[in-house]
């Protein structure tokens, strides 16, 4: 953000919790390690790859978040509360 600003380009991050093949396969081979170590987000599902984080990736094109630069956006349905 810092470097490419001056030229008129936004730069931020998007870390989105998503059920994903890679997951549904570690689930698979990895039974035991799955339950102790995945935990369900509060929102009660994993983020849907195109409805729930491909659409927040698509408003960061929009002008209307023309001034928003430099930032961290995790989409994690909840798993990130802090006490």
């Amino acid at each position: 953000a810092t470097e490419w600003g001056p030229d008129g380009i936004n730069v931020n991050v998007v870390c989105p919790l998503a059920w994903t093949a890679a997951l549904e396969n570690f689930q698979e081979a990895y039974p035991e390690a799955f339950e102790a170590n995945v935990h369900m987000p509060p929102m009660g599902h994993y983020g849907d790859v195109e409805k729930e984080i491909g659409r927040v990736v698509v408003q960061l094109a929009n002008p209307d978040f023309k001034f928003m630069s430099g930032e961290t956006l995790t989409l994690e349905g909840g798993m990130g509360q802090r006490p």
